[in-house]
């Protein structure tokens, strides 16, 4: 729903987004017998100041490379694009 817009959610996409999620959910479990994977936690790392740290530092990094991503592709796109009028 946002990446056709960067950025921008687009509301009126939600119901069919939903309608499209629960029809497939349905399809695959009650139509074709489809089982889903069960994913079970056996051990939680333990809580202290260098895992925090790394954390932090990792937020930090990957927010900025989304961050960067929006002109990156914004830029790319303006390369691409062919001119519409030739100048003679």
């Amino acid at each position: 729903m946002e990446m056709t817009a960067l950025g921008m959610l687009k509301f009126e996409a939600l119901v069919p987004c939903l309608t499209a999620s629960f029809v497939g959910h349905y399809v695959t479990t009650a139509g074709w017998g489809h089982k889903h994977e069960k994913f079970i936690i056996q051990t939680v790392p333990e809580i202290s100041i260098s895992t925090f740290i790394i954390v932090i530092l990792l937020s930090v990094i990957f927010s900025l490379i989304s961050v960067l991503y929006c002109p990156l592709r914004h830029g790319i796109e303006k390369l691409s694009e062919k001119p519409s009028k030739k100048t003679i």
